[in-house]
């Protein structure tokens, strides 16, 4: 296994380099959990599902809706410049 620091770091002898790279029997024991947990993350689908409570996601929608309503219109600083002009 490789340092986990860079070969750049002269203050650290090789042995010191090598006992922080390493791992520990607890990392040991979280690995394969960590791996099971990614597993299963990966092989889940969310697509089609709503995560969310159905009037949080119509709060949602009604915010997107007054975002695209206001994407052509100038904003008050342009409004007041072009005034000025």
């Amino acid at each position: 296994m490789t340092p986990i620091f860079p070969k750049k770091v002269t203050s650290f002898t090789q042995d010191q380099l090598k006992a922080l790279s390493v791992l520990t029997p607890e990392i040991e024991a979280r690995r394969p959990l960590i791996d099971n947990a990614r597993a299963e993350l990966e092989s889940c689908s969310f697509i089609g599902k709503r995560l969310v409570s159905k009037s949080a996601w119509e709060q949602l929608e009604e915010e997107l809706k007054h975002a695209r309503e206001g994407l052509g219109q100038s904003c008050e600083m342009c409004c007041n410049y072009e005034l000025q002009l």
